[in-house]
């Protein structure tokens, strides 16, 4: 099996960022993978994530990764994709879902 197979790409709202505010807005450290397309061509790179956390006011996540000293080198990065392990997603509240579980789901529309 490929390596990749098994990551997911981690989205979340922006109201799901703004509940876990403090309470689960901090993501464990650990390896993570950044998808981006470079020249045309899809690029997929390990990164250790030293922290992070959920930013309150806006759909995004203020993360530090172990590498990435400067400006500049932040900048390569910017609009990559997260790919976490499943079980390394920060945890959402009993009436939340990752848009990803629900893929394949039965729909029932009822009137």
């Amino acid at each position: 099996m490929n390596k990749l197979a098994c990551l997911l790409p981690s989205w979340i709202s922006k109201a799901s960022a703004h509940q876990r505010r403090g309470r689960a807005g901090r993501v464990q450290p650990g390896t993570r993978w950044l998808r981006a397309r470079a020249a045309g061509k899809q690029q997929v790179r390990e990164f250790e994530l030293v922290r992070g956390r959920a930013h309150t006011r806006k759909k995004s996540w203020i993360v530090s990764f172990d590498g990435v000293n400067n400006l500049d080198e932040a900048r390569k990065i910017v609009g990559s994709a997260v790919l976490v392990k499943a079980r390394d997603r920060p945890e959402i509240e009993d009436d939340e879902f990752y848009s990803l579980d629900l893929v394949g789901m039965r729909v029932i529309v009822k009137f």
